[in-house]
């Protein structure tokens, strides 16, 4: 991937959560990010359907948030707008702009 256009796409998705963005707290570092609206999907389980809701997080993928990579991985935790939020699905294909955490409320896991 042309590093040039890397860098312009890491440069609009910084100025993006610039404008737009919302702190979420990721082991104890405040990033902005670009937080996307609760999502509510269902899946089977015992006795019927069970209901999910999900929140994407989109973090740009600045030198400190690549740094922190290991901190985004499936299982870990996060928070945002005072909840905690447990990663479910993780995302970054190198060149890429963002960091994309698929997140759900920690609750849901106790």
């Amino acid at each position: 991937m042309d590093s040039a256009l890397s860098a312009a796409w890491l440069a609009d998705a910084q100025a993006i959560v610039l404008e737009i963005g919302q702190t979420v707290t990721i082991n104890g570092t405040e990033y902005l990010a670009a937080v996307g609206e609760p999502t509510l999907t269902q899946s089977f389980a015992a006795g019927g359907l069970s209901d999910t809701v999900s929140v994407v997080i989109k973090v740009p993928a600045t030198s400190a948030a690549l740094a922190a990579k290991a901190h985004m991985q499936i299982g870990r935790t996060l928070t945002f707008d005072g909840r905690s939020l447990r990663v479910v699905g993780f995302s970054h294909k190198p060149g890429t702009a963002w960091l994309q955490l698929t997140t759900q409320d920690a609750d849901q896991f106790r």
